[in-house]
């Protein structure tokens, strides 16, 4: 190919998407309504489930009144009622919160990465600005749970608690969830130091999470989603990174202190 023809095609597609597309690799997120937020056909075509991440473009989710003013325009573009958004005190761990009542609950709930309900109308929240976000959809059940999981929350397994969790309240069975990886730090940027690594190489599958000193947040979730009987079909990554991608989300890597936002409701029949 001539060399300008070359230098178009990889100026409108970046590597991680070629290489995703070269293996198969399911990333099926697109930006939706003036790019404000993602979303999943996928998730959209279960029919149940209202979900998203938010983009630079609806504003920043860090503090109280900056979010609220976020909340309302989130709320326009999609069918939530941004005053039945339920957050967490978030601390990297790997504590999960179960709502199991049609009322909202005393929030940000304390020290807690990851929530699940089956309560249609209530709109489960996770700040994040790199960590990864990890959408749990039970469509048999009708059950969904929203995870943060940072560095220290996959070190703990958080993800394969929450589907130990769901499967324990709800009676979810893995075969039957479908995972979506939000937008975070790619392995493209992730640098970690030695205290890291270790922690991540006392897993048989460590080493093959880190290269040149950089971690891949999502395929150490997607081992653990496979150790919990997840199938490997309904996983969906994300091709975007927060770091790298710098238009469109915060990065507490590059310095900003703003936050995004994925949430996820069950739809009110």
């Amino acid at each position: 190919l001539p060399c300008g023809l070359i230098t178009k095609l990889l100026t409108n597609i970046s590597f991680p998407d070629i290489l995703l597309r070269m293996f198969n690799i399911n990333t099926q997120w697109e930006l939706q309504e003036a790019n404000l937020y993602l979303g999943m056909p996928v998730f959209n075509q279960a029919g149940i489930v209202l979900h998203g991440v938010t983009t630079k473009a609806i504003g920043d989710f860090t503090a109280n009144n900056q979010s609220e003013e976020a909340m309302r325009k989130l709320s326009e573009h999609v069918k939530i009622n941004h005053k039945k958004m339920v957050f967490c005190d978030q601390i990297h761990g790997d504590n999960i919160y179960c709502i199991k009542e049609d009322k909202i609950p005393q929030h940000p709930i304390p020290q807690t990465d990851g929530l699940i309900t089956n309560i249609p109308g209530i709109c489960i929240v996770i700040k994040t600005a790199d960590c990864l976000a990890v959408f749990i959809l039970d469509t048999k059940n009708k059950v969904i749970s929203l995870i943060h999981a940072g560095w220290r929350g996959t070190v703990a397994c958080i993800v394969q608690k929450a589907v130990a969790k769901m499967s324990a309240v709800y009676n979810s069975n893995p075969t039957d969830l479908l995972i979506g990886f939000g937008p975070s730090i790619g392995k493209c940027c992730y640098k970690i130091g030695d205290e890291v690594i270790s922690q991540f190489e006392r897993f048989a599958y460590g080493k093959e999470l880190i290269k040149n000193g950089c971690l891949d947040l999502q395929q150490a979730n997607k081992k653990q989603l496979l150790e919990a009987g997840v199938l490997e079909k309904n996983i969906i990554h994300n091709q975007y990174c927060t770091y790298h991608h710098q238009d469109i989300f915060f990065s507490y890597r590059r310095g900003e202190t703003g936050r995004i936002i994925a949430f996820m409701q069950l739809e009110i029949e």
